[in-house]
């Protein structure tokens, strides 16, 4: 996803990948704090409850992406949560779709 972030020319794609991140991010990062989740209203809450700095970084780089269309601060953002985890998960990272069941 970062790395669709970074390259998106399209501002509605961009924002809708910028939310994304910004939801991904944060379910990392309360995981790693042991903090509830939260969506909706609560979601802008609920990251800097867990973690007031790295949380406030995530919501305001979510903003620059909405005011500015630079995905730099979330994208710096985001991997740092990762990093918090080990970092990114690239090679070998793969989705594997078997279709629908039968029956289902």
């Amino acid at each position: 996803m970062l790395d669709d972030l970074a390259d998106a020319d399209d501002r509605h794609e961009q924002l809708a990948v910028a939310d994304q991140v910004l939801a991904s991010a944060a379910a990392l990062l309360m995981g790693h704090r042991r903090a509830w989740r939260g969506g909706g209203k609560w979601l802008p809450r609920r990251p800097t409850a867990a973690d007031p700095v790295l949380g406030r970084a995530l919501l305001d780089a979510r903003l620059s992406v909405a005011e500015d269309a630079d995905p730099a601060p979330l994208c710096a953002a985001a991997y740092e949560v990762l990093d918090l985890l080990g970092g990114p998960l690239g090679e070998g990272y793969c989705r594997v779709w078997r279709g629908a069941r039968k029956g289902a």
